[in-house]
């Protein structure tokens, strides 16, 4: 029998004309890129095509009227470059409304915008001129982070702004809480933690569904209605591909990215982080919390609802009718503080 070096199998599993799930490389990255750029892809440009790469394939694939298959060969490829490339202005008139860019617009005024909110930080996709999700969702980060409307709209205020930034200048607008004191903000978060945020700041925009197992954000909604798991009797309802989240969905996605799998530790759910019986989260008091702390509000009509802390008062949350957003925190609520150990 011939035997195959790991080395060779890496390399045929390279190859740009072979990306499926097992691939790494380059050609894996460069995919991942185009498809994070679309707001199809979520998770880290690590080079590794796994399930969450081949969902996003296959999300790309029904939406082009592709064969689904989740293999990225010329085809796919090709089609994906075309989606992605630059179009005149002329051709897309929605791209401007009052003056505003918004998602859907092309061109150069996109390729600017595109380039300024990367030199800030705020946006890590692919330059090509197309007003995506990750577009959006960058946007409405650094609307939040310098006291302007957070409408995902690059407007001339937000425009302005922008042009006259400087990379770590990074202001955050004055923010007011409904009672009580707002704990201090001390330290920054350590690595794990901080690319738990990031990931949630990349999602923000997405919509919200209590109904298993989108509701991670690593299925793709399969385009038919679904009642809530939550108790509500919520029917949701979305396109094919929408990635979504629920409040508890949200933070086990977020720490995923940290290295730690919550759900596979019973806290799924934010009654379950709230009762922290197994232990594994950290107990801590108001005035200790620290970035990227969980804080549980009291059930509201029987619905319990779980943040995460971003410091200054404010969260990032997967809401109901609102979807991943920042926000305040709602101290009123707020009934429980935990650490996740990273």
């Amino acid at each position: 029998m011939t035997s195959v070096s790991t080395s060779t199998q890496r390399s045929a599993s390279t190859s740009s004309s072979q990306l499926r799930k097992g691939a790494h490389g380059a050609g894996v990255r460069e995919l991942q890129t185009m498809l994070k750029s679309l707001g199809l892809y979520g998770a880290a440009i690590d080079g590794d095509f796994g399930n969450m790469t081949d969902a996003a394939v296959r999300a790309f694939q029904r939406k082009y009227g592709l064969k689904v298959d989740g293999y990225a060969g010329p085809v796919t490829l090709a089609k994906l470059r075309a989606v992605l490339a630059p179009k005149p202005p002329a051709n897309t008139p929605a791209a401007n409304s009052g003056g505003k860019l918004m998602r859907g617009a092309t061109g150069p005024q996109v390729v600017e915008l595109q380039t300024l909110l990367q030199k800030l930080g705020y946006y890590r996709g692919n330059i090509g001129g197309n007003f995506g999700a990750q577009t959006e969702a960058a946007v409405k980060q650094f609307q939040m982070r310098n006291g302007l409307t957070v409408d995902g709209w690059a407007g001339p205020q937000t425009m302005a702004k922008l042009r006259a930034a400087r990379p770590g200048q990074q202001p955050t607008p004055p923010v007011t809480t409904p009672t009580g004191p707002v704990p201090p903000t001390t330290g920054s978060p350590n690595a794990r933690v901080q690319a738990a945020l990031d990931y949630g700041r990349s999602v923000i925009g997405s919509p919200y569904a209590a109904v298993n197992p989108f509701r991670f954000g690593e299925v793709l909604w399969d385009g038919q209605p679904h009642r809530s798991v939550n108790g509500s009797g919520t029917v949701w309802n979305y396109p094919r591909g929408t990635r979504v989240f629920d409040c508890s969905g949200f933070v086990c996605a977020c720490f995923k990215r940290a290295g730690v799998d919550l759900a596979a530790r019973g806290l799924s759910s934010s009654g379950a982080i709230r009762s922290n019986s197994n232990g594994f989260l950290q107990n801590i008091n108001k005035s200790d919390l620290k970035p990227g702390d969980l804080i549980t509000y009291a059930p509201k009509n029987g619905v319990g609802h779980v943040v995460i802390y971003l410091g200054n008062g404010q969260c990032i949350e997967a809401a109901g009718g609102a979807g991943v957003r920042v926000s305040n925190v709602n101290w009123e609520r707020a009934d429980a503080f935990r650490r996740v150990p990273v």
